[in-house]
């Protein structure tokens, strides 16, 4: 009897999730079938990557060059990267005195350089996290990084350049970040390319902030928003 009812329990909450699930669908369709646009069809409308920020983590705004950027607050960018590097410091600093007081075996020794690798390995990755995202226009490209330059013009073989005149329009994706202490909706702006790859830009969930940037980033780059949002908010 026991078994037969969590049996039961068990198929219908299978029933409740794929219900929701081919509801999802549906509706994404629907979303997708609005854009006035069939190539938005071919276009991947899955989440792109998986690093959410609760508050905006960048700001947008035009140089005296004319170039759009994405500027990280550099206040967050130093904050969040210190914590680890201290983290990492302090690991490494106790492992030194218990090295060098009482001696340790080799487990001790390689379980102590991994942790303190480790932690300033998240260190960096954080820090270069919180990267400025610019949109070139002088000379016609778009990147993360410091681009290769010839001769002072970027170099167009560097692969971590884009070419503005292949972005073909900004996508607004919404996603649910969720876990046992909370929940909240994320939003990615990424850029459509014309060859239908996908390049994210932010991901948070202020969707006040979210729409500003992707219609300023539209009006700079003369491309259409894409922003399925608003059709897909009791689904996510």
């Amino acid at each position: 009897m026991s078994m037969w009812f969590f049996d039961s329990i068990a198929n219908n909450i299978d029933t409740i999730f794929n219900n929701h699930k081919e509801a999802r669908e549906e509706r994404l369709q629907q979303a997708i079938e609005k854009i006035p646009d069939p190539r938005a069809k071919d276009i991947d409308w899955s989440p792109l990557v998986y690093w959410w920020s609760f508050s905006a983590t960048h700001t947008l705004s035009i140089d005296i060059s004319g170039n759009l950027i994405f500027s990280p607050p550099k206040f967050s960018k130093y904050f969040f990267a210190g914590i680890f590097f201290l983290m990492g410091s302090i690991v490494g600093f106790i492992e030194l005195i218990v090295l060098v007081f009482h001696g340790s075996d080799i487990y001790w020794v390689i379980g102590g350089v991994f942790s303190v690798f480790f932690l300033f390995w998240l260190g960096v990755y954080i820090y270069q996290s919180f990267v400025s995202i610019t949109f070139n226009k002088q000379q016609g490209y778009f990147y993360k990084w410091t681009p290769k330059m010839v001769n002072g013009f970027i170099d167009p073989n560097d692969n971590n350049v884009i070419p503005l005149s292949s972005i073909y329009a900004i996508q607004i994706i919404p996603e649910r970040v969720s876990n046992k202490n909370y929940a909240f909706r994320s939003y990615e702006i990424n850029l459509v390319l014309d060859n239908k790859k996908r390049v994210n830009l932010v991901d948070y969930s202020d969707i006040i902030a979210i729409e500003e940037s992707s219609k300023k980033l539209s009006e700079y780059l003369g491309v259409p928003v894409w922003d399925i949002s608003k059709d897909m908010e009791r689904y996510v």
